[in-house]
């Protein structure tokens, strides 16, 4: 510290003693006294320097150990909390995706059940003109073909907003996009057994994994407030320099010490006491949301899993439900022909086929994301399952929107 002081003194030890100084000129605070010191009352002007340095080393204190616990769990939970939303992302960019070829092939078969259902209608027409068929037939035919075009128009609109679901993670526009292979292979998620995926899930899940170590910085706080109701020891060493020598009484001194503080907080109006139960209330709040997270890892786990298994039965299932429904469609048209079948029994058999061919695309593509989703919640979703499913995009390329395909 460097100051410039203007001090007034009134008495000293020296002021009667023999051979004191003159006061200094009136006016003159800062004249020099020639006689020894000077006599009281007399004003003096000076700069006083100071200079310290002061090193502390804790000896002993109870919350140090906690505290930079909670540091590096800080970290760690920083760091899960970045892997989860890279998780999250590969997981968002996967599913857009899929929604976007959802979307697309059920385009394609609302089309195609259009296109059929408005043929049947021109021959219902015909018939109906040459007394084949009555009016009844006829508004059949008119009714499937209507209730055709919204499907169509509701499939459009589905195409067009996974394509803006695309470019809003994206931030591009693609002309036409590949497609899935028309066969790929459909597996049961390994290991087998949801039991083995949750004890992965609880030991990569970064979500999970995040709350546990709050919950251990929780604990750690209770440590480091009850560190309040203990003594601090701190080995101390310094070093000081002062020089008042420009005062009439003033003088120079360096100081070099070592020794050991101790602090010892008796009382401080409950504020300690309060930390503490507040630290505690905090530590039984993450113990309770960490028992929340693990059960709701355990239910996504159990239902991602069946979700899987269950993909895969309503695929194969659905297989075998166009083959019968295809198979019925000719019987069913043939009834029709010969008469023992309505124009309303042909247009049930059209539309369960392709209702049949509509949800087996879309038990395809469930199956891809709940597999999908069982890795996101097992928490080792990563940049290579991006990577195997553009390995899967070798199908014929669709547009990326409605407009651009006038099939």
């Amino acid at each position: 510290a460097y100051t410039d002081i203007e001090r007034t003194v009134e008495q000293t030890p020296f002021s009667n003693a023999p051979g004191a100084g003159n006061r200094p000129p009136s006016g003159d605070i800062c004249g020099d006294t020639v006689n020894g010191p000077p006599a009281a009352p007399f004003e003096d002007c000076f700069t006083s320097k100071r200079y310290q340095v002061e090193l502390r080393q804790p000896l002993f204190d109870w919350g140090i150990p906690a505290a930079l616990r909670q540091g590096k769990a800080r970290v760690r939970v920083a760091e899960l909390d970045f892997a989860a939303e890279r998780k999250l992302l590969i997981n968002r960019v996967i599913t857009r995706y899929i929604a976007f070829l959802e979307a697309a092939e059920q385009l394609r078969f609302a089309r195609a059940e259009n296109a059929a259902l408005a043929q049947d209608l021109e021959r219902a027409n015909v018939r109906y003109e040459v007394g084949e068929t009555g009016v009844t037939g006829l508004r059949e035919a008119q009714a499937a073909a209507d209730l055709a075009r919204t499907r169509v128009i509701d499939a459009r609109t589905a195409l067009d907003e996974a394509r803006e679901g695309l470019r809003e993670i994206t931030a591009r526009w693609f002309r036409r996009l590949p497609s899935l292979s028309s066969a790929f292979e459909l597996s049961p998620p390994k290991p087998v057994g949801p039991a083995q995926w949750l004890n992965t899930a609880l030991t990569y899940n970064a979500s999970y994994l995040s709350v546990l170590r709050q919950a251990e910085i929780a604990e750690d706080e209770i440590s480091r407030r009850h560190a309040g109701h203990l003594p601090r020891v701190d080995l101390v060493a310094g070093y000081a320099d002062a020089d008042d020598g420009e005062f009439a009484f003033g003088s120079a001194s360096s100081e070099t010490r070592i020794g050991v503080e101790a602090t010892w907080k008796l009382f401080s109006g409950g504020r300690t006491l309060s930390q503490l139960r507040e630290a505690r209330a905090r530590y039984d709040s993450s113990q309770a949301r960490l028992v929340a997270t693990r059960r709701k890892v355990h239910l996504e786990i159990n239902n991602a899993y069946r979700r899987v298994l269950q993909s895969i039965s309503r695929v194969e299932a659905l297989q075998r439900a166009i083959v019968s429904a295809r198979s019925a469609i000719k019987a069913t048209t043939v009834g029709f022909e010969v008469g023992e079948r309505t124009q309303a029994d042909v247009l049930d058999a059209r539309r369960n086929l392709y209702r049949a061919l509509t949800d087996h695309a879309t038990a395809r593509y469930a199956y891809l994301r709940s597999g999908i989703r069982l890795k996101l919640v097992a928490g080792i979703l990563s940049i290579d399952d991006l990577l195997a499913m553009d390995a899967r995009l070798n199908g014929q390329a669709v547009p990326a929107a409605a407009a651009d395909d006038n099939s």
